[in-house]
C-alpha cells in the first residue's frame, strides 16, 4: 500500500512538472499561434480569391454581344451562363469570411489562456494537487471538490486550443493540404480565364465592320462565340468543383474539428466529475 501511494505521488508529481513547464515555457503556445496564424491566412487568401473570381464573373454578365446577319440584330451576353456559379462563389465567400472569423476567435482564445494569471492559477492548482495527495488531504470531498474544479478549469483554459490547433493542423498536413493546395490553384486559374476571355469578348463586341463583311462572316463569329460559351461553361464547372473541395476543407477545420473536440473535452470533463464523486 505505501509504495502504491509513493507511485501515485511520484506520477502525479512528474505530471504536474511536465504540465508546468508546457505552461510557463510556451511550449505549445508558439507552434499553436503558428499554426493559426497560417490556416488564417489559408482562409483570407481563399476569401479574396473568391472576391476576384465574384468580380470577373460580374463583368462577364455585363458584357453584351451582338450579331446583325442580314440587318437583323441579334444581342445576348455568353457571360450569363456564369450565373449558377457566380451564386455559389458569393456564398464561398461567406463560408471563408465565417472560417476567418472561427480563426480569429481562436487566437483570441489562445492568448486569454496563455495570460500569466492562468498559468498562475495552473501552477497554484497542481500545487495544492500535489500537496493534497501527499498529505492525504486529497481524501476529502470538499479538496477535492475546490482544487479538482479548479484545476479541470485552468487546464482547459491553458492547454484547450493549443491541443486542437495542434491537432487540426496535423489533419490538415496529412489529408487537406493536396486538395487544398489544388483547389486554390484551380480557383485561381478560373479566374484569371474568365478575365483573359472577357477581355477577349469585350474586343469582339468592339470590333466595327461594314454590312457586307459581317454577311460573310457570320458562321464564323457564330462559330467563335460557341467557343466562347463553352469555355465559360468548362470556367464554371472548374470553379464549382473547386470551391465545394474548399468549403469542405474549411468547414470541417473551422466548424466540425471544433465541434468535435469540444463534445470529447466534454466527455473528458463529465469522467473527471464522476471520477471525483462530483456527479
Amino acid at each position: 500500500m505505501l509504495q502504491n501511494k509513493r507511485f501515485q505521488l511520484l506520477l502525479a508529481f512528474c505530471l504536474a512538472f511536465l504540465l508546468s513547464v508546457l505552461a510557463v515555457f510556451d511550449t505549445v503556445d508558439t507552434p499553436s499561434e503558428r499554426y493559426l496564424e497560417q490556416s488564417l491566412q489559408r482562409a483570407l487568401i481563399a476569401f479574396g480569391t473568391a472576391r476576384a473570381l465574384n468580380g470577373v464573373i460580374s463583368v462577364a454578365q455585363g458584357t453584351e454581344l451582338s450579331l446583325e446577319p442580314a440587318g437583323v440584330g441579334v444581342n445576348f451576353a455568353p457571360g450569363e451562363i456564369l450565373d449558377p456559379i457566380n451564386d455559389l462563389i458569393e456564398r464561398f465567400s461567406w463560408v471563408m469570411l465565417a472560417a476567418s472569423s472561427s480563426l480569429g476567435v481562436q487566437k483570441l482564445m489562445l492568448s486569454i489562456g496563455s495570460w500569466w494569471p492562468v498559468t498562475a492559477l495552473l501552477l497554484g492548482c497542481l500545487l495544492a494537487a500535489v500537496w493534497g495527495l501527499w498529505r492525504g488531504t486529497w481524501q476529502q470531498p470538499w479538496f477535492r471538490r475546490i482544487v479538482g474544479r479548479l484545476l479541470l478549469l485552468s487546464l482547459v483554459l491553458r492547454f484547450a486550443v493549443p491541443l486542437m490547433s495542434i491537432g487540426g493542423e496535423i489533419i490538415y498536413q496529412q489529408f487537406l493540404s493536396p486538395q487544398y493546395e489544388e483547389a486554390s490553384a484551380k480557383l485561381e486559374e478560373t479566374r484569371v480565364e474568365v478575365d483573359l476571355l472577357n477581355s477577349s469578348l469585350k474586343a469582339e463586341s468592339e470590333e466595327k465592320q461594314g454590312l457586307f463583311s459581317r454577311l460573310g462572316s457570320f458562321a464564323t463569329e457564330v462559330g467563335d462565340w460557341r467557343e466562347n460559351l463553352d469555355e465559360y461553361q468548362a470556367a464554371a464547372e472548374s470553379a464549382t468543383r473547386s470551391a465545394l473541395d474548399l468549403i469542405v476543407i474549411f468547414v470541417f477545420q473551422t466548424a466540425v474539428l471544433p465541434l468535435l473536440f469540444g463534445w470529447w473535452l466534454l466527455t473528458w470533463v463529465k469522467g473527471w466529475f464522476r471520477r471525483a464523486g462530483d456527479s
